[in-house]
């Protein structure tokens, strides 16, 4: 398969209908094992509205002026802050899930965060494969025994 090409950019208030139509473009599975949040026009405002490009960073991946990849850490007044990737069901598999995390670490050591953590599904290891390889590390399971939580240390230099 060849790499999806798409530009990478942080996500902008004037995104909300694109956002919308990525979240209407997700399959079943997709929007099982990416639930951040309802997908709904109050969260699109949301998410667009609270992107600030410092505790909360989105970022999105658009081909031809749609939106086929959404990534975001937050900060939630966490120790460190949580990460989400999303891709829409015909761009996967085609390397776009990496680039998003590789873009979104790059803005995390940019903005000083000492690392990121996540969750992702034990029936998932697509995902699990592109977080391994952009560095997170297995860290446990969420107590409900479905999902797997996983650790990026940003403290050490990228060549490290």
């Amino acid at each position: 398969m060849t790499e999806y090409e798409a530009e990478i950019r942080h996500l902008r208030s004037d995104d909300v209908d694109r956002v919308l139509r990525f979240f209407a473009a997700l399959g079943p599975e997709s929007r099982t094992t990416f639930a951040p949040h309802a997908f709904d026009a109050e969260n699109a405002a949301r998410i667009c509205r609270t992107s600030d490009g410092i505790d909360n960073v989105r970022l999105v991946a658009v081909e031809d002026g749609e939106i086929v990849g959404y990534c975001y850490f937050e900060s939630r007044d966490l120790p460190y802050p949580t990460v989400g990737l999303g891709i829409a069901d015909h761009a996967q598999n085609r390397g776009l899930g990496h680039r998003l995390m590789t873009a979104l670490i790059a803005e995390a050591r940019r903005l000083g965060k000492p690392g990121l953590d996540l969750t992702v599904w034990k029936t998932n290891p697509r995902a699990q494969r592109v977080y391994t390889a952009a560095g997170f590390r297995f860290t446990g399971e969420t107590p409900n025994r479905v999902e797997f939580t996983m650790h990026l240390d940003l403290s050490e230099p990228a060549d490290a």
